[in-house]
């Protein structure tokens, strides 16, 4: 794991958020987790209202399925109050036994 501290007046990282947090165009949340998707995940479930806003991933699960989802999700940030961490190859756990949960596509 590596650390980069950023002071005043450096070059904010490309990709990495800043903390800013947008409602979501969909539930209207707002959340501390920004998200990469698949471009072509994005477009096939996102709203074209939507597409240029934040979508919370929570939305983004409930529209595209855990199982698509698991398999383009790309990188995570969590943010907090002067931090990011930053999570580049996130490992997905889909879990089908907890009682109200369906399976995923057919899986059981």
């Amino acid at each position: 794991m590596s650390v980069i501290y950023i002071r005043q007046g450096d070059r904010w990282p490309e990709g990495v958020s800043d903390g800013l947090a947008l409602p979501c165009a969909i539930c209207g949340n707002h959340t501390n987790i920004d998200y990469g998707i698949d471009d072509d995940v994005w477009r096939k479930v996102v709203p074209e209202s939507c597409r240029r806003d934040v979508v919370c991933l929570g939305c983004l699960i409930i529209r595209a399925g855990r199982g698509l989802v698991a398999e383009s999700l790309r990188f995570v940030q969590i943010t907090f109050p002067h931090m990011t961490i930053v999570c580049e190859e996130p490992r997905v756990f889909v879990y089908n036994y907890l009682k109200g949960i369906e399976p995923v596509d057919g899986q059981d």
